[in-house]
């Protein structure tokens, strides 16, 4: 038989655990897609600022010894310099048919460009992909087209690595489940708690119960419960013993009242009976000490289906 104290905590359990479980994936999930929002917005923040600046000044696609962002630039913080300047040594300009231009100092051997996304691009889309490295953290890229004169030139791609992404989703994930199995801990704690303080004055009218006698049938229980339900069940099972009781009493006062209503036809049958022995008698005489021996009977028969009738009642 199921006992409830472990359904409480095994309810408890499943539900704190689902519950758990879809909050950890929305927030898994949602921390993956404000970091990919994060860094494509930062990706084509500074690549649309670059193309600005080889907008303005073409003549700097010469080597890749050049740098794209002069520090001392008015109209820029220093630090906005700094991080642009830092950005540009990722950064490749290619031709409109794909052949590399220029490039930053940090820029490593990349796949050939698609013919797909180099046609995306000439028609002055912005598109966002992945690089795929066989070794290390893949890579986000964007491709921007850098126009000229009205027409599409040059194609500027923006690269950032997608390590701090994965290490971050990484230690949300840890975070997470060391979150979820504490929640979890607690969880069994108080369920258990729970359990054990609905279950307790449960267990002290059942152990009552189960100890009660018929010398005991005049006392009542008396829970020490904050709760109006234990209250009730206490008053409930004190009303069951005031009717239990009252039965009870009137089974006792019906057995002493048949037990004396036996006594006397059975004493009258026995006084009959030894007076009838006491000498050989007439013929009447017998059948006069034998109709009043039924009569007695017949009241000891009246009683006995009395007692019956109160068995199949009670």
């Amino acid at each position: 038989m199921n006992s409830l104290g472990r359904l409480i905590r095994r309810t408890a359990l499943i539900l704190m655990g689902g519950l758990l479980l879809g909050f950890s994936a929305l927030i898994y999930v949602g921390g993956d897609t404000l970091l990919s929002r994060y860094v494509d917005g930062r990706l084509l923040e500074l690549a649309e600022t670059l193309g600005r600046i080889i907008e303005q000044r073409p003549d700097v696609i010469r080597g890749a010894g050049d740098e794209l962002v002069v520090l001392g630039e008015k109209g820029r913080s220093q630090e906005a310099q700094h991080e642009l300047r830092e950005a540009a040594h990722s950064v490749r300009i290619l031709s409109i048919d794909g052949q590399l231009l220029w490039k930053g100092s940090d820029v490593v051997p990349r796949p050939p460009v698609s013919a797909s996304l180099l046609e995306q691009v000439k028609q002055g889309q912005t598109v966002f992909d992945m690089v795929r490295l066989r070794e290390g953290s893949p890579v986000r890229r964007v491709s921007i087209p850098v126009p000229r004169s009205g027409q599409v030139r040059y194609i500027l791609q923006a690269e950032e690595s997608l390590h701090f992404s994965k290490e971050t989703l990484k230690g949300l994930a840890i975070l997470l489940a060391l979150g979820s199995g504490l929640v979890i801990v607690v969880a069994w704690a108080g369920s258990a708690w729970i359990a054990r303080t609905v279950l307790t004055p449960i267990g002290l009218l059942s152990r009552r119960a189960e100890t009660m006698s018929e010398a005991d049938l005049g006392e009542r229980l008396s829970l020490d419960s904050p709760f109006q339900e234990f209250h009730r069940l206490t008053h409930t099972f004190n009303a069951m013993m005031d009717r239990f009781q009252k039965s009870c009493e009137s089974q006792r006062r019906f057995v002493d009242y048949a037990a004396h209503e036996m006594q006397t036809p059975l004493t009258v049958l026995q006084g009959n009976l030894e007076v009838t022995l006491q000498k050989a008698r007439s013929t009447d005489e017998y059948r006069e000490a034998l109709i009043g021996n039924l009569e007695q009977v017949e009241k000891l028969i009246a009683l006995a289906r009395s007692l019956l009738t109160l068995t199949k009642v009670t």
